[in-house]
């Protein structure tokens, strides 16, 4: 970013800043990459990909539990919402 202003100090100050943006990496990108998913955005990424899986074995709750690792209830959830959107589409 490379803006020309008249003001020699303001032209300095602007470097800084652009240096001091370009140099330091976001303080808070460690934080959202390792983080786990809520258990809303769980279930809704295996709705997600329940509704676009093809040949999905049966029965279908404790194939969720087992490759998802999560609950009856987090899987009878996600199963209902890929249903629901299903009827949307």
């Amino acid at each position: 970013m490379s803006l020309k202003t008249g003001n020699p100090a303001s032209a300095a100050t602007l470097n800084r800043v652009e240096n001091v943006i370009t140099d330091d990496e976001p303080t808070n990108t460690k934080n959202l990459d390792s983080r786990q998913p809520s258990a809303e955005e769980k279930i809704h990424e295996i709705a997600h990909w329940y509704l676009n899986a093809k040949n999905v074995p049966r029965p279908i709750v404790p194939y969720l539990k087992e490759k998802f690792g999560i609950s009856a209830g987090q899987a009878a959830k996600a199963i209902t919402k890929a249903v629901e959107w299903r009827a949307v589409r």
